[in-house]
């Protein structure tokens, strides 16, 4: 049997024939001579044996180091060359004498081949009675009210009578009534209120939408950066701020600087609204959002309203709507708009100024 045939025949029957590669040569001398036998023993060559094949997957040739040949498998892969050789019609030193040792090698292969011992099966647990209830894996979910810290009150409408005492106050009437009041939770937080500043009968009043840290200890309007930002901008349209009223919506600071809550710009606007009938102004700024939405009673964003004319209450006095002097610090590219905003101001005030004889 030729070197090509004897290797398509091992392949044939599982058995992988590995070499060293320097003596590849004299190997090929000795296994054309038939002397397969004394080569296997000396190990020069090792018979190594496929990897049995594995259910769902098309079987592969396992590679074996020669420290490996010598296990069990190895040794049932010689055995089995062994018996393949003999059978293959190899010299009488192949065949003579070998009868117990080919059967060995067909006991090995056999055992080889066979595939491996499935795992035991794992019991099942035996099934639950009917009754029994099935424990879950989620914890149980409370169907009452959470219990911990209690619920915010309710938002409350402010009381019409209310509204009716503070539309009658004069100047120090409503700014002790501000000072003392507690009709909501923004009285437990406060340094002190902020009730307004400025000339009281000023043609210009301007809203601001809350107190922040440096208002509320100084108990003035827009006395920050944004506050000094809005004294700079009156100024370039030749407006000292103390020709202006200035005034909030809230009266006290909101934790956090905050936006206001609605009840809480509901509570407080009937302070806004005395203010603005006191003063009696011929034009009203809202600066930001919450002023506007609380003046004009609506609910539209900002930017629909910005830099138009409205009018506020019987009198309907114009009102113009503008960003927050806030927004600009955060912003400095929106000035322009603030630019544009002051401009119709200045162009109402002059137009004011002319028809007044």
């Amino acid at each position: 049997m030729d070197l090509a045939r004897s290797r398509r025949y091992l392949k044939a029957v599982g058995v992988v024939l590995w070499r060293p590669r320097d003596s590849f040569d004299a190997e090929l001398e000795t296994f054309a001579e038939g002397e397969v036998s004394a080569d296997l023993e000396s190990g020069n060559e090792m018979a190594l044996p496929a990897a049995p094949p594995t259910q769902g997957h098309a079987s592969t040739t396992g590679l074996a180091t020669p420290a490996a040949a010598s296990s069990t498998s190895g040794l049932a892969g010689m055995a089995a060359a062994r018996a393949a050789l003999g059978a293959g019609g190899g010299t009488g030193a192949g065949n003579g004498g070998n009868t117990g040792t080919s059967a060995q090698a067909r006991h090995a292969a056999t055992r080889s081949s066979q595939p491996p011992t499935p795992p035991p099966t794992p019991t099942q647990p035996a099934p639950l009675p009917p009754d029994t209830p099935i424990a879950s894996a989620r914890p149980p979910v409370p169907s009452g009210p959470a219990t911990g810290s209690p619920a915010p009150p309710p938002a409350q409408a402010p009381n019409a009578a209310d509204a009716q005492a503070i539309a009658a106050m004069d100047w120090p009437t409503l700014e002790t009534e501000v000072s003392q009041c507690r009709r909501c939770g923004l009285c437990e937080r406060r340094s002190q209120t902020v009730f307004g500043v400025g000339n009281r009968q000023a043609r210009l009043m301007l809203i601001g939408e809350a107190p922040g840290e440096d208002e509320d200890r100084q108990g003035e309007p827009f006395v920050g950066r944004a506050g000094q930002l809005l004294t700079r901008m009156l100024a370039a349209i030749d407006l000292p701020r103390e020709q202006v009223y200035i005034g909030n919506i809230i009266k006290c600071r909101p934790p956090g600087n905050r936006d206001p809550l609605p009840e809480e710009t509901a509570i407080c606007r009937a302070f806004i609204e005395r203010q603005i009938a006191l003063v009696a102004p011929q034009l009203l700024l809202c600066l930001g959002r919450i002023s506007a939405q609380a003046l004009l009673q609506t609910g539209d964003a900002l930017w629909r309203l910005r830099g138009r004319w409205h009018s506020f209450g019987p009198e309907r006095i114009p009102l113009l709507v503008t960003y927050h002097p806030s927004y600009y610090l955060r912003t400095p590219a929106e000035k322009a708009r603030g630019w544009e905003d002051l401009q119709q101001v200045a162009r109402r005030l002059r137009d004011l100024y002319t028809e007044t004889p």
